[in-house]
């Protein structure tokens, strides 16, 4: 027996503001990697990230990744999670990353 789905076409897939997304995977498998290169991509975005706040974890000297580097807009490192206050401070289209803070 065929199975048919009906279902309509969305002619914007884009990201836009304000959105959600979790990269889960396995230690080392490029989550961190992928996340930069997601974020180098104009096309993806209605409206482009205005900046991007990278969150770290405590038990390393410097932030693991060089996105200021890469990314054409400004890019901040942060240890540790952010605050209620901080996400409230944050500028309209912010990108928040949280890296590798499982035991923050």
């Amino acid at each position: 027996m065929t199975r048919t789905i009906n279902g309509s076409i969305i002619p914007d897939v884009r990201f836009c503001f304000p959105f959600r997304m979790i990269l889960a995977g396995s230690s080392e498998s490029g989550k961190t990697r992928f996340a930069g290169e997601l974020l180098k991509r104009k096309n993806l975005f209605r409206e482009n990230p205005s900046s991007v706040v990278y969150y770290y974890p405590c038990y390393l000297e410097k932030a693991p990744v060089t996105w200021h580097n890469t990314l054409p807009i400004p890019v901040s490192y942060q240890i540790g999670l952010p605050t209620k206050d901080d996400l409230v401070k944050l500028p309209s289209r912010s990108c928040v990353v949280i890296d590798d803070s499982y035991d923050s």
